[in-house]
């Protein structure tokens, strides 16, 4: 067998993945963010999939969509997420007190952020509260495992 047909067949497992479809679902979300009374700026954020992948491999909060809102209320955002290998649709927001556009920045302590999941999901509709009462945490330090 040539080499060149030999390196094909050793990376075919490679490339077996590369032509596979992806299925994807519109989802509407209706957000609802709270604050403390008397706060207000806007609200930056990411849609994540509660978990990812199988196994060992397998983490939370994979992000996959941006999310903004003028601040606190009621807002609805609409996207497309995938569906293969992932599970849930968990939403983290931090409010942008001072108009910097960053989150925390050094000498800012007082940004409040909140992480939650939107229900129910996998649906083409879904809810999700989320209540910004973290000052300058991430999602990561927000996560409870669930």
């Amino acid at each position: 067998m040539s080499r060149p047909m030999l390196l094909m067949l050793s990376l075919s497992p490679l490339l077996g993945c590369v032509n596979s479809r992806t299925q994807w679902i519109e989802v509407t979300v209706t957000t609802t963010l709270l604050a403390e009374e008397g706060l207000s700026g806007p609200v930056y954020g990411e849609w994540n999939h509660t978990w990812s992948g199988e196994g060992e491999l397998r983490v939370p909060l994979l992000p996959f969509e941006d999310f903004t809102a003028e601040g606190p209320g009621v807002s609805t955002s609409t996207f497309r997420a995938p569906l293969d290998g992932v599970e849930g649709l968990t939403l983290y927001a931090w409010m942008d007190l001072d108009g910097d556009g960053l989150h925390c920045a050094p000498g800012v302590t007082d940004e409040p952020a909140g992480l939650a999941e939107a229900l129910p999901y996998p649906a083409t509709e879904a809810e999700v509260t989320l209540t910004l009462d973290a000052p300058c945490l991430g999602a990561e330090a927000l996560w409870d495992g669930g």
